[in-house]
């Protein structure tokens, strides 16, 4: 039997947003996740205060602030979702960063099976 995860997307581009959505049915439509989308770090923080989520993926930059804004919230609250980093591309100091919020992944963003199938796998081996 498969479990039903509830995801929170951080991602303030809406292009990005949809993709992630339309591959997960797509690609792992046997999988039952459900995925709703922030757009800003005022919105996610919003979310998360009012709901429990299985895992948190954060886009790195957005408009209001950054996805570590979001990370340090979760934690200072004593939120311990999993959280997935999703950006373009990665620079040395950002995967630093990203390890103070005990991150269960940092990945680039590709929008195809196999990205879909690490995040999931990474929200099944570290959800409660």
């Amino acid at each position: 039997m498969t479990r039903d995860f509830k995801l929170l997307y951080v991602e303030d581009d809406q292009f990005d947003a949809e993709m992630l959505v339309r591959c997960f049915e797509r690609y792992a439509k046997d999988k039952a996740c459900s995925i709703e989308i922030a757009a800003t770090v005022a919105d996610a923080i919003s979310k998360i205060d009012q709901t429990t989520y299985d895992a948190v993926l954060l886009d790195w930059n957005l408009t209001d602030g950054n996805g570590p804004d979001v990370a340090s919230h979760m934690r200072a609250a004593n939120i311990l979702a999993p959280i997935i980093f999703l950006s373009g591309a990665w620079v040395g100091s950002q995967l630093v960063e990203a390890e103070r919020y005990a991150t269960v992944g940092c990945l680039k963003k590709v929008y195809d099976k196999n990205q879909i199938e690490k995040i999931y796998n990474l929200v099944l081996n570290n959800a409660a």
